[in-house]
């Protein structure tokens, strides 16, 4: 088998192993946001899930406002080589992410002050009465 083959089937046991150890890991204080950009709605929480309801129903809902939902969940999922080792992490219908930072002991930081926040670059401008209305 050549170093392309290894590495396929080294990132597919890596991606295996890692979903069993995070079904395992329970998600506290996980906070979340409505997403509301173009046309689209969707839900983002702050450990990397997307596009899932709150209810646990699909969350991308196209066109907004519609009720048509199109994904159910999805997450980045991203991989790098570190020390000559694959390494990867990321989220999927579970998270390997939690929200916050990691602090300079390595520990997280109390993920209960971590918060979701929006980049637009209309923000001194835009009506947001639609966003602000969908969270009622």
């Amino acid at each position: 088998m050549n170093t392309r083959g290894q590495i396929n089937i080294g990132i597919i046991l890596a991606l295996i192993f890692n979903t069993i150890l995070i079904a395992q890991t329970p998600q506290t204080n996980v906070s979340h946001t409505l997403f509301n950009i173009n046309n689209i709605s969707t839900w983002i929480y702050n450990n990397g899930i997307s596009d899932n309801n709150p209810d646990g129903k699909s969350g991308f809902e196209y066109p907004k406002g519609s009720g048509k939902t199109a994904v159910f969940t999805t997450g980045f999922i991203w991989a790098g080589k570190v020390d000559n080792q694959i390494c990867i992490g990321g989220s999927t219908y579970r998270s390997g992410l939690q929200p916050g930072k990691i602090l300079s002991s390595g520990e997280a930081e109390d993920s209960a002050t971590a918060k979701i926040y929006r980049v637009r670059i209309d923000w001194e401008t835009a009506n947001l009465s639609d966003d602000i209305e969908s969270l009622d």
